[in-house]
């Protein structure tokens, strides 16, 4: 109670054991989706606490990101990865990809679509390291009816999103890499959209403060809490059948 008169809080008026800064619509945050909260965490969460998080969480993303760099770099000077590729020379390498985008990849909730430029640096590089071949290629050398080159690699995309063929195929055709794309025909001539980008528009549309699920609290006041409430929502739910998923 000291956290809440200190925060200048008031007990919400519709039982929805949330509160409201004092003053404001008593019912808004029942609305906004903040049933179920506990007392301390949402008078943490107005005060602040949140963002200092945030900007914590990413500090330590941007470390851990740096630090790989730098392992990356040296065990490529030091020769283990050329190494490691000569091992493999024979096997076939599959890359899965969904999407190509143009803009800015971070205005997503997910990880599906990759960055256009890095998408050509992948490519380039893959270019310098492997020999990309096609899906044709890949089921003859594996059958015996042809040898396949060294270090064998295959590009694929899933869901045949629009920008396969808008924003990944010139970079492809560039590098000369023949892609497989994996259609979900169950989708074609029909103006339904997939669960998880349903998801993912829900979350980012929401004007929710949070939203409870599966017994865990998921704030979504800033965009990494939605990316964050994304990756931890999505899997959850891809492990229910279809009638279980849409009641969630």
């Amino acid at each position: 109670q000291a956290i809440i008169q200190e925060a200048g809080l008031v007990a919400c008026a519709t039982k929805g054991a949330g509160f409201n800064p004092w003053g404001s619509d008593l019912t808004t945050l029942r609305r906004l989706g903040a049933e179920g909260i506990r007392q301390s965490q949402f008078a943490l969460y107005l005060a602040g606490w949140e963002d200092l998080r945030e900007v914590l969480s990413r500090k330590l993303r941007g470390g851990r990101r740096a630090l790989k760099r730098c392992v990356y770099v040296i065990m490529e000077a030091a020769g283990l990865f050329p190494f490691l590729r000569y091992l493999n020379r024979g096997r076939i390498v599959t890359l899965l990809y969904h999407g190509v985008t143009a803009g800015d990849s971070n205005k997503s909730l997910n990880d599906l679509h990759v960055p256009a430029k890095r998408f050509r640096q992948q490519m380039h590089w893959l270019r310098k390291k492997f020999t990309p071949i096609s899906l044709d290629q890949a089921l003859a050398g594996l059958a015996g009816r042809a040898t396949l080159p060294r270090r064998p690699v295959l590009v694929t995309f899933d869901d045949a999103y629009r920008n396969n063929l808008e924003v990944a195929w010139p970079i492809l055709q560039e590098f000369g890499i023949q892609p497989t794309l994996f259609v979900p025909t169950q989708f074609i001539s029909s103006s339904r959209s997939y669960w998880g980008e349903e998801l993912e528009n829900q979350i980012g549309a929401t004007r929710a403060l949070g939203v409870p699920f599966q017994n865990q609290w998921y704030g979504l006041r800033t965009p990494e809490e939605r990316r964050e409430a994304f990756r931890k929502i999505s899997p959850a739910l891809k492990r229910l059948d279809p009638s279980a998923r849409e009641r969630a």
